[in-house]
Protein backbone atom coordinates (compact mmCIF):
# COMPACT_ATOMS: atom_id res chain seq x y z
CA UNK A 1 0.00 0.00 0.00
CA UNK A 2 0.95 3.63 -0.17
CA UNK A 3 3.67 5.29 2.24
CA UNK A 4 3.68 8.74 3.99
CA UNK A 5 7.79 9.31 4.90
CA UNK A 6 9.86 11.69 5.22
CA UNK A 7 8.02 14.58 7.25
CA UNK A 8 9.95 16.54 10.13
CA UNK A 9 7.57 19.32 11.88
CA UNK A 10 7.13 20.41 15.71
CA UNK A 11 4.01 18.47 15.32
CA UNK A 12 2.60 15.52 13.14
CA UNK A 13 5.59 14.64 11.37
CA UNK A 14 3.15 13.34 8.66
CA UNK A 15 -0.24 14.82 9.49
CA UNK A 16 -1.30 17.77 11.32
CA UNK A 17 -4.98 17.71 13.04
CA UNK A 18 -5.66 21.55 13.84
CA UNK A 19 -8.62 23.31 15.60
CA UNK A 20 -11.95 21.99 13.60
CA UNK A 21 -9.92 19.79 10.93
CA UNK A 22 -11.78 16.31 10.21
CA UNK A 23 -9.22 12.98 9.30
CA UNK A 24 -9.56 9.63 8.14
CA UNK A 25 -7.22 6.90 8.00
CA UNK A 26 -8.33 3.87 6.59
CA UNK A 27 -4.47 2.93 4.90
CA UNK A 28 -1.01 3.88 4.20
CA UNK A 29 2.15 3.14 5.83
CA UNK A 30 3.56 5.81 7.83
CA UNK A 31 7.15 5.21 8.46
CA UNK A 32 10.12 7.81 8.88
CA UNK A 33 8.12 10.59 9.86
CA UNK A 34 9.55 12.85 13.08
CA UNK A 35 8.19 15.43 15.22
CA UNK A 36 9.93 17.52 18.19
CA UNK A 37 7.02 17.60 20.31
CA UNK A 38 3.58 15.76 19.30
CA UNK A 39 2.94 12.85 17.23
CA UNK A 40 5.91 11.62 14.91
CA UNK A 41 3.47 10.55 12.03
CA UNK A 42 -0.06 11.88 13.33
CA UNK A 43 -0.40 15.01 15.59
CA UNK A 44 -4.39 15.08 17.39
CA UNK A 45 -4.89 18.53 18.37
CA UNK A 46 -8.85 18.05 19.01
CA UNK A 47 -10.92 14.98 18.82
CA UNK A 48 -14.15 14.55 20.36
CA UNK A 49 -16.83 11.79 20.23
CA UNK A 50 -20.08 13.27 19.01
CA UNK A 51 -18.98 15.23 16.13
CA UNK A 52 -16.84 15.16 12.92
CA UNK A 53 -13.91 16.96 14.35
CA UNK A 54 -10.83 14.78 14.84
CA UNK A 55 -8.89 11.93 14.11
CA UNK A 56 -10.12 8.78 12.95
CA UNK A 57 -8.41 5.40 11.91
CA UNK A 58 -8.73 2.14 10.75
CA UNK A 59 -8.51 -0.49 8.36
CA UNK A 60 -5.32 -1.71 7.45
CA UNK A 61 -3.36 1.53 8.65
CA UNK A 62 -0.12 0.61 9.23
CA UNK A 63 2.92 2.24 11.52
CA UNK A 64 6.59 2.40 11.80
CA UNK A 65 9.87 3.98 12.79
CA UNK A 66 8.10 7.45 13.57
CA UNK A 67 9.62 8.79 16.30
CA UNK A 68 9.82 12.09 18.75
CA UNK A 69 13.05 13.56 18.99
CA UNK A 70 14.73 15.23 21.65
CA UNK A 71 17.90 16.48 21.54
CA UNK A 72 20.60 13.76 20.17
CA UNK A 73 17.32 11.56 21.21
CA UNK A 74 14.83 9.33 19.38
CA UNK A 75 11.54 8.03 20.79
CA UNK A 76 8.92 6.03 19.01
CA UNK A 77 5.91 7.95 19.06
CA UNK A 78 3.18 7.37 15.87
CA UNK A 79 0.09 9.62 17.35
CA UNK A 80 -0.10 12.14 19.83
CA UNK A 81 -2.30 14.19 21.68
CA UNK A 82 -2.35 17.51 22.44
CA UNK A 83 -5.18 17.61 25.27
CA UNK A 84 -4.81 14.19 27.13
CA UNK A 85 -8.78 13.97 27.62
CA UNK A 86 -9.40 13.52 23.74
CA UNK A 87 -9.74 10.86 22.01
CA UNK A 88 -9.19 8.77 18.72
CA UNK A 89 -11.91 7.59 17.04
CA UNK A 90 -12.43 3.80 15.53
CA UNK A 91 -13.96 4.01 12.05
CA UNK A 92 -13.57 0.17 11.25
CA UNK A 93 -12.32 -2.88 12.21
CA UNK A 94 -8.18 -3.03 12.43
CA UNK A 95 -5.99 -5.54 10.39
CA UNK A 96 -3.74 -6.71 13.41
CA UNK A 97 -1.55 -9.59 11.83
CA UNK A 98 1.61 -10.68 13.69
CA UNK A 99 2.77 -9.05 16.37
CA UNK A 100 5.64 -6.47 14.84
CA UNK A 101 6.80 -2.78 15.34
CA UNK A 102 4.30 -1.96 11.96
CA UNK A 103 1.64 -3.59 13.67
CA UNK A 104 1.54 -1.50 17.06
CA UNK A 105 0.74 1.66 17.08
CA UNK A 106 2.75 3.68 19.74
CA UNK A 107 0.39 6.82 21.20
CA UNK A 108 1.46 9.38 23.41
CA UNK A 109 -1.06 10.82 25.92
CA UNK A 110 0.02 11.07 29.49
CA UNK A 111 -3.29 11.15 31.38
CA UNK A 112 -5.26 7.61 32.54
CA UNK A 113 -8.44 7.25 30.72
CA UNK A 114 -9.98 5.42 27.39
CA UNK A 115 -8.81 7.06 24.48
CA UNK A 116 -10.70 5.14 21.77
CA UNK A 117 -14.19 5.63 20.82
CA UNK A 118 -15.63 2.63 18.59
CA UNK A 119 -13.22 0.10 19.24
CA UNK A 120 -15.38 -2.47 20.60
CA UNK A 121 -17.84 -1.91 17.85
CA UNK A 122 -14.96 -2.88 15.12
CA UNK A 123 -12.87 -5.18 17.33
CA UNK A 124 -14.60 -6.82 19.78
CA UNK A 125 -12.59 -9.33 20.12
CA UNK A 126 -9.31 -7.98 20.04
CA UNK A 127 -7.46 -6.57 23.26
CA UNK A 128 -6.58 -2.99 21.94
CA UNK A 129 -2.79 -3.79 23.46
CA UNK A 130 -2.36 -5.97 20.69
CA UNK A 131 -2.32 -2.86 18.59
CA UNK A 132 -1.52 0.04 21.05
CA UNK A 133 1.75 0.71 22.96
CA UNK A 134 2.33 3.21 25.36
CA UNK A 135 4.92 5.89 23.75
CA UNK A 136 5.51 7.35 27.61
CA UNK A 137 6.98 4.45 29.83
CA UNK A 138 5.28 5.47 32.99
CA UNK A 139 1.91 4.17 30.74
CA UNK A 140 0.84 0.81 29.35
CA UNK A 141 -1.95 0.26 27.15
CA UNK A 142 -5.23 -1.35 28.94
CA UNK A 143 -8.93 -1.89 28.47
CA UNK A 144 -12.19 -0.40 30.00
CA UNK A 145 -15.20 -1.62 29.09
CA UNK A 146 -16.53 -5.43 27.64
CA UNK A 147 -17.83 -6.52 24.15
CA UNK A 148 -19.17 -4.11 21.87
CA UNK A 149 -18.69 -1.20 24.93
CA UNK A 150 -14.76 -1.88 25.07
CA UNK A 151 -12.12 0.60 24.32
CA UNK A 152 -8.75 1.15 24.64
CA UNK A 153 -7.55 2.79 28.17
CA UNK A 154 -4.22 4.27 29.22
CA UNK A 155 -3.37 3.22 32.15
CA UNK A 156 -0.08 3.59 35.00
CA UNK A 157 2.40 1.24 36.16
CA UNK A 158 1.24 2.06 39.48
CA UNK A 159 -1.18 -0.40 41.21
CA UNK A 160 -2.96 2.63 43.30
CA UNK A 161 -3.47 5.19 40.01
CA UNK A 162 -5.21 2.33 38.30
CA UNK A 163 -7.52 0.94 41.47
CA UNK A 164 -8.72 4.14 41.58
CA UNK A 165 -9.52 4.72 37.93
CA UNK A 166 -11.27 1.50 37.96
CA UNK A 167 -13.50 2.56 40.99
CA UNK A 168 -14.58 6.07 39.38
CA UNK A 169 -15.03 4.11 36.09
CA UNK A 170 -17.59 1.72 37.36
CA UNK A 171 -19.06 4.35 39.09
CA UNK A 172 -19.37 6.61 36.26
CA UNK A 173 -21.17 3.66 33.85
CA UNK A 174 -23.98 3.38 36.64
CA UNK A 175 -22.13 0.31 38.40
CA UNK A 176 -20.64 -1.55 35.08
CA UNK A 177 -18.08 -4.21 35.16
CA UNK A 178 -14.32 -2.56 35.16
CA UNK A 179 -11.53 -5.12 35.31
CA UNK A 180 -8.60 -4.15 37.70
CA UNK A 181 -5.48 -6.15 37.02
CA UNK A 182 -2.27 -6.10 39.70
CA UNK A 183 0.61 -5.66 37.75
CA UNK A 184 3.01 -5.96 40.66
CA UNK A 185 2.86 -7.19 44.19
CA UNK A 186 1.17 -4.00 45.76
CA UNK A 187 1.96 -3.52 50.03
CA UNK A 188 0.47 -1.21 51.88
CA UNK A 189 2.57 1.75 53.05
CA UNK A 190 3.43 2.13 57.08
CA UNK A 191 0.45 4.63 58.36
CA UNK A 192 0.37 4.83 61.86
CA UNK A 193 -2.67 6.38 62.97
CA UNK A 194 -6.09 5.59 64.94
CA UNK A 195 -7.35 1.85 64.33
CA UNK A 196 -4.97 0.94 61.90
CA UNK A 197 -1.02 1.15 60.73
CA UNK A 198 -0.64 1.10 57.09
CA UNK A 199 -2.70 1.89 53.94
CA UNK A 200 -3.00 1.28 50.43
CA UNK A 201 -4.13 4.61 49.42
CA UNK A 202 -6.14 7.76 50.49
CA UNK A 203 -8.90 8.26 47.93
CA UNK A 204 -12.63 8.76 49.60
CA UNK A 205 -14.07 6.86 46.43
CA UNK A 206 -11.35 3.88 46.72
CA UNK A 207 -10.00 3.53 49.96
CA UNK A 208 -11.33 3.52 53.28
CA UNK A 209 -9.13 3.73 56.17
CA UNK A 210 -6.49 2.36 54.50
CA UNK A 211 -8.68 -0.82 53.44
CA UNK A 212 -9.59 -0.91 48.90
CA UNK A 213 -12.95 -0.18 49.13
CA UNK A 214 -15.60 -1.33 46.36
CA UNK A 215 -18.44 0.87 47.17
CA UNK A 216 -22.24 -0.10 47.11
CA UNK A 217 -22.54 1.69 43.34
CA UNK A 218 -19.01 -0.34 41.88
CA UNK A 219 -18.57 -3.12 40.00
CA UNK A 220 -14.85 -4.39 39.91
CA UNK A 221 -12.93 -7.50 38.71
CA UNK A 222 -10.45 -8.05 40.77
CA UNK A 223 -7.02 -9.97 38.73
CA UNK A 224 -4.58 -11.03 40.99
CA UNK A 225 -2.45 -11.62 38.14
CA UNK A 226 -0.07 -13.54 40.07
CA UNK A 227 0.96 -11.26 42.14
CA UNK A 228 0.37 -10.81 46.36
CA UNK A 229 -2.44 -7.91 47.70
CA UNK A 230 -0.61 -7.45 51.20
CA UNK A 231 -2.15 -5.01 53.78
CA UNK A 232 0.85 -5.55 55.60
CA UNK A 233 -0.46 -6.79 58.95
CA UNK A 234 -1.95 -4.04 59.76
CA UNK A 235 -2.81 -5.22 63.04
CA UNK A 236 -3.35 -2.72 66.17
CA UNK A 237 -3.77 -5.05 69.27
CA UNK A 238 -6.38 -3.23 70.83
CA UNK A 239 -8.19 -2.62 67.43
CA UNK A 240 -7.69 -6.09 66.05
CA UNK A 241 -11.26 -6.63 65.09
CA UNK A 242 -11.92 -3.42 63.41
CA UNK A 243 -13.00 -3.62 59.98
CA UNK A 244 -10.36 -0.39 58.38
CA UNK A 245 -7.57 -3.66 59.34
CA UNK A 246 -9.22 -5.90 56.08
CA UNK A 247 -7.50 -5.58 52.64
CA UNK A 248 -10.60 -5.13 51.12
CA UNK A 249 -13.92 -3.97 52.27
CA UNK A 250 -16.94 -4.75 49.87
CA UNK A 251 -20.23 -2.75 49.61
CA UNK A 252 -20.92 -3.62 46.06
CA UNK A 253 -20.14 -6.01 43.66
CA UNK A 254 -16.23 -7.60 43.48
CA UNK A 255 -15.23 -10.83 41.34
CA UNK A 256 -11.69 -11.90 42.28
CA UNK A 257 -9.63 -14.62 39.41
CA UNK A 258 -6.00 -15.25 38.97
CA UNK A 259 -5.35 -15.26 35.16
CA UNK A 260 -1.67 -16.24 35.34
CA UNK A 261 0.27 -19.07 34.54
CA UNK A 262 1.31 -19.46 38.50
CA UNK A 263 -1.98 -19.01 40.06
CA UNK A 264 -0.07 -17.60 43.04
CA UNK A 265 -2.06 -14.55 43.26
CA UNK A 266 -2.94 -13.93 46.92
CA UNK A 267 -4.64 -11.67 49.30
CA UNK A 268 -2.98 -11.84 52.65
CA UNK A 269 -2.19 -9.66 55.35
CA UNK A 270 -5.00 -7.99 57.16
CA UNK A 271 -7.03 -8.75 60.21
CA UNK A 272 -9.50 -9.70 57.32
CA UNK A 273 -8.91 -10.56 53.65
CA UNK A 274 -11.86 -10.14 52.78
CA UNK A 275 -14.85 -8.21 54.42
CA UNK A 276 -18.45 -8.04 53.21
CA UNK A 277 -19.83 -4.91 54.95
CA UNK A 278 -23.50 -4.75 53.10
CA UNK A 279 -26.90 -6.77 52.60
CA UNK A 280 -25.95 -5.67 48.57
CA UNK A 281 -22.75 -6.50 48.94
CA UNK A 282 -21.82 -9.65 46.54
CA UNK A 283 -18.05 -11.30 46.41
CA UNK A 284 -17.67 -14.07 44.04
CA UNK A 285 -14.41 -16.33 43.88
CA UNK A 286 -13.60 -18.13 40.76
CA UNK A 287 -16.80 -17.99 38.71
CA UNK A 288 -17.09 -17.55 34.63
CA UNK A 289 -15.12 -14.23 33.73
CA UNK A 290 -15.95 -13.24 30.28
CA UNK A 291 -13.50 -11.45 28.30
CA UNK A 292 -12.80 -10.79 24.38
CA UNK A 293 -15.90 -12.65 24.00
CA UNK A 294 -15.02 -16.07 25.39
CA UNK A 295 -16.02 -17.94 28.02
CA UNK A 296 -13.76 -19.15 30.44
CA UNK A 297 -14.51 -21.04 33.50
CA UNK A 298 -11.06 -22.09 34.46
CA UNK A 299 -12.60 -24.09 37.78
CA UNK A 300 -12.42 -27.56 35.97
CA UNK A 301 -8.61 -28.23 36.37
CA UNK A 302 -6.75 -29.54 39.96
CA UNK A 303 -8.18 -27.75 42.89
CA UNK A 304 -4.61 -27.99 44.74
CA UNK A 305 -3.38 -24.75 43.49
CA UNK A 306 -4.29 -24.99 39.75
CA UNK A 307 -7.41 -23.47 39.24
CA UNK A 308 -6.87 -21.16 36.71
CA UNK A 309 -9.31 -18.31 37.39
CA UNK A 310 -9.28 -18.56 41.27
CA UNK A 311 -7.17 -16.62 43.35
CA UNK A 312 -5.94 -17.19 47.11
CA UNK A 313 -6.80 -15.51 50.28
CA UNK A 314 -4.88 -16.99 52.93
CA UNK A 315 -2.54 -15.41 55.82
CA UNK A 316 -5.08 -13.10 57.32
CA UNK A 317 -4.78 -12.78 61.22
CA UNK A 318 -8.39 -13.40 61.97
CA UNK A 319 -10.19 -14.33 59.05
CA UNK A 320 -10.09 -15.02 55.50
CA UNK A 321 -13.61 -13.78 54.53
CA UNK A 322 -15.86 -11.94 57.25
CA UNK A 323 -19.59 -12.14 55.83
CA UNK A 324 -21.35 -9.46 57.10
CA UNK A 325 -23.64 -9.70 55.29
CA UNK A 326 -24.86 -10.39 51.74
CA UNK A 327 -23.38 -12.71 49.40
CA UNK A 328 -20.13 -14.80 48.99
CA UNK A 329 -19.90 -17.10 46.40
CA UNK A 330 -16.69 -19.50 45.56
CA UNK A 331 -16.43 -22.05 42.81
CA UNK A 332 -12.53 -21.42 42.13
CA UNK A 333 -9.66 -20.68 43.85
CA UNK A 334 -8.69 -20.81 47.83
CA UNK A 335 -9.41 -19.70 50.93
CA UNK A 336 -6.80 -21.52 53.54
CA UNK A 337 -4.46 -20.68 56.31
CA UNK A 338 -6.10 -17.87 57.69
CA UNK A 339 -5.96 -17.67 61.60
CA UNK A 340 -9.47 -17.68 62.80
CA UNK A 341 -11.33 -18.92 60.32
CA UNK A 342 -11.16 -18.96 56.63
CA UNK A 343 -15.07 -18.02 56.24
CA UNK A 344 -16.94 -16.32 59.02
CA UNK A 345 -20.76 -15.33 58.86
CA UNK A 346 -21.86 -12.90 61.60
CA UNK A 347 -24.78 -12.06 60.41
CA UNK A 348 -28.65 -13.30 59.33
CA UNK A 349 -28.84 -11.59 56.06
CA UNK A 350 -25.82 -13.11 54.84
CA UNK A 351 -25.57 -16.04 52.06
CA UNK A 352 -22.94 -18.55 51.03
CA UNK A 353 -22.53 -20.32 48.10
CA UNK A 354 -19.60 -23.02 47.95
CA UNK A 355 -19.33 -25.08 44.80
CA UNK A 356 -17.11 -26.38 42.16
CA UNK A 357 -13.84 -26.33 42.67
CA UNK A 358 -13.55 -23.94 45.51
CA UNK A 359 -11.17 -25.28 48.02
CA UNK A 360 -11.56 -23.89 51.64
CA UNK A 361 -9.23 -25.67 54.01
CA UNK A 362 -7.17 -24.99 57.00
CA UNK A 363 -4.80 -27.37 59.56
CA UNK A 364 -5.85 -30.88 57.85
CA UNK A 365 -9.34 -30.41 59.37
CA UNK A 366 -11.94 -30.79 56.81
CA UNK A 367 -15.72 -30.69 56.88
CA UNK A 368 -17.33 -32.15 53.73
CA UNK A 369 -16.35 -30.95 50.43
CA UNK A 370 -13.27 -29.28 52.55
CA UNK A 371 -15.41 -25.84 53.62
CA UNK A 372 -14.65 -24.50 57.57
CA UNK A 373 -16.78 -22.48 57.69
CA UNK A 374 -18.01 -20.68 61.51
CA UNK A 375 -20.90 -18.06 62.08
CA UNK A 376 -21.67 -15.90 65.14
CA UNK A 377 -25.46 -16.91 64.64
Amino acid sequence: QGIIKGGYVYDGGAIHQDWYGSVDVEAGFFTENKAIRYGGAIFVYRSYVNNSVGVTIGGTALFDKNYRVSGNDMYRDDIGFYYSDHILKIGSEMSTGAIEDRNSIYVRRDRIGTFTSGWGKYNPTVKPEMRFKSAISTYRIGSSGAGALKEATMLSNNNNDNWVFAINNSRSASGAPELFTLISDWTADNYNVGSYNTRFGSDGNAYRNGALLVPADANIVLDLNGFTLDRNHALNLDSQYSIYNAVIIVEGTLQIIDSSVTNQGTIKGGSYGVFLNSAKASVTLGGLLITEDTVLTGNEVNIYGNDKYGGNISGNSLYGVYVNGGTFTATGGKVTGNTASDVFVSKTNSTINVGENAYIYTENRKVGSGLRLESSL
